[in-house]
């Protein structure tokens, strides 16, 4: 009788052993992909600054070849504050992207976390069921 049990405490060790490979596999899996999101989403992010600047520039452009075809001179307060407008609007934009940015880094890493500590319950867990048959190997001895 002592000889199964402790076969089957065996088994029980070697399966908790198992189950944490496992589990860190699969956290190192989703820290991957949580990876890559992350550089997809700021590949995305830079495309839109660069499209908000675009945009900008075209619109300054715009607002500077109606003002001289109206006879307004470059120097002059209206193309300024025209254009400081435009530059307002651009900049608030690339802001709003920026904080994308940062809330889609601060959602990763919170992933990562939650991915690391699912190991470490896994790992508890396989512990926790090597009790009872500890328990069982030394009670049949």
């Amino acid at each position: 009788m002592a000889v199964a049990a402790v076969i089957g405490l065996a088994v029980a060790a070697v399966g908790a052993g198992v189950q944490f490979i496992g589990q860190q596999k699969q956290a190192a899996a989703q820290r991957k992909q949580n990876r890559l999101r992350r550089r997809q989403a700021d590949l995305e992010a830079a495309r839109k600054r660069r499209a908000v600047l675009r945009e900008a520039t075209i619109a300054r452009a715009q607002t500077i070849a109606q003002a001289s075809g109206q006879g307004v001179g470059l120097g002059g307060s209206t193309i300024a504050g025209a254009t400081a407008g435009q530059s307002n609007v651009a900049a608030g934009n690339t802001l709003g992207i920026n904080q994308g940015v940062q809330i889609g880094q601060q959602i990763t890493s919170a992933q990562n976390q939650e991915s690391r500590a699912g190991s470490l319950v896994s790992f508890g867990q396989g512990l926790s069921s090597l009790g009872p048959a500890a328990g069982d190997a030394f009670r049949q001895s």
